[in-house]
């Protein structure tokens, strides 16, 4: 073979050889670029993916945590013990079982009497309006009042004198006597309520304070057994305490911690029934701080709640409303409340007798009626009215005023 045939032939196999070389290059480069690209896809991914997988984490995280603080508003304390569960029940049967028994009184003020009352006395008792009056069973002269001024006072009417007084930072919304005694119980709209020990001779002095709640505290109610009170809050939730030897025992919230406006105690100490903001109605077992009925007929605020002695009648109030609804416990799941209806353009303040023979409402009038039928005894007085409350064998009715006077009719 020639050498220049040979040279020729080399570099041609050389040539293609290269050219080999170069095509797998550029297809190595061409599939490195591919893989890049799909590695890039796969990492931005993976990345989007741990973004979310952190995100979920972080939103399950504040889930739990938030769960948890719901669980704690909603109940705090430490629960019912059976042994009190069982104190309630026994006490329960037995107030029952004696009012079912007991007869209103021989010389009880009869409705024709009634229909004759007028005003009698007044005493001025605050620089505000009266929130709110009870009469000591113990003694019918002394009347604790709560008053818009910061002041809820101990009222003796017989000497038309204040006789103690008992200051809060805002209004006194509500106020309520320890069973058969002169131990006052106070609540503010400083979010705050007192227990007080007052004694014959009048000097007074805080031996328990509530401050579980976080806002106002718009009802109190003396509880039937011993030294137990529950009180109610506009932050949502109701609080049953031992103000002598335990304390807080459980505080309960409504569902979403709607404003509680109002609240009361049944006679026989089984149900606390508190009105909402929003124009509800719950009745609780209070051994197992549970719901057993909810109505929403008002289409307000509840502004007040009572019971009537014999545990068979609930009055419920609601803002704005000129008349108020009277309910047979014996028939609340089956039959609505009866409406009754008022002259007043707005009722503020509601009452039960100690017989559960009459109630009454006020506004711009004092309004009686038998519960029995709901027929209207009488319609007296002329103001603006706030509170009131019968007087022993109703003799009488006592009513605040809305500048903080007390007023008695007979």
């Amino acid at each position: 073979m020639e050498i220049g045939s040979s040279i020729s032939t080399l570099m041609s196999l050389l040539g293609k050889e290269w050219s080999s070389l170069m095509l797998k290059s550029q297809t190595l480069k061409k599939n490195l670029n591919t893989t890049r690209k799909e590695l890039s896809q796969i990492l931005y991914q993976q990345e989007a993916a741990c973004r979310v997988i952190g995100k979920l984490i972080k939103e399950r995280d504040q889930a739990k945590e938030e769960l948890k603080k719901v669980k704690e508003t909603l109940r705090e304390g430490s629960e019912i013990d059976e042994e009190l569960k069982a104190e309630f029940t026994n006490l329960s049967d037995t107030l029952a079982s004696a009012r079912t028994s007991r007869k209103p009184p021989a010389d009880l003020t009869h409705e024709d009497s009634i229909a004759e009352f007028k005003e009698t006395a007044s005493i001025n008792v605050h620089s505000a309006a009266i929130t709110s009056l009870t009469i000591a069973q113990s003694n019918p002269n002394l009347i604790l009042t709560g008053g818009e001024d910061c002041f809820a006072r101990l009222c003796d009417m017989e000497e038309k004198e204040v006789v103690v007084n008992f200051e809060h930072k805002k209004k006194v919304t509500a106020v309520d006597l320890m069973n058969n005694s002169l131990n006052s119980i106070t609540c503010s709209a400083d979010g705050l309520a007192h227990v007080w020990k007052v004694t014959s001779e009048y000097a007074a002095d805080p031996f328990y304070t509530v401050t579980n709640h976080a806002a106002s505290i718009t009802s109190c109610s003396a509880h039937p057994y011993d030294n137990y009170c529950v009180f109610f809050s506009k932050d949502g939730k109701w609080s049953l305490h031992d103000v002598v030897k335990t304390g807080l025992v459980q505080a309960i919230g409504v569902k979403n911690l709607i404003p509680i406006t109002t609240g009361k105690v049944h006679p026989d100490g089984l149900i606390v029934t508190t009105g909402l903001k929003n124009g509800t109605v719950i009745l609780w077992d209070i051994r197992h701080q549970t719901p057993t009925h909810e109505f929403k007929l008002h289409k307000g605020t509840v502004k007040r709640i009572d019971f009537s002695e014999k545990g068979y009648q609930m009055l419920t109030l609601g803002k704005g409303e000129a008349g108020v609804r009277l309910w047979d416990l014996r028939k609340i799941s089956k039959e609505e409340p009866v409406l009754v209806k008022s002259n007043d353009v707005e009722i503020k303040g509601t009452v039960f007798d100690q017989y559960g023979i009459y109630f009454g409402m006020c506004g711009e009038t004092v309004e009686i009626y038998k519960v029995k039928k709901a027929n209207k005894v009488t319609e007296i007085g002329k103001g603006n009215y706030t509170d009131l409350k019968f007087g022993p064998k109703n003799s009488y009715i006592v009513v605040g005023t809305n500048n903080g006077e007390l007023k008695i009719f007979n």
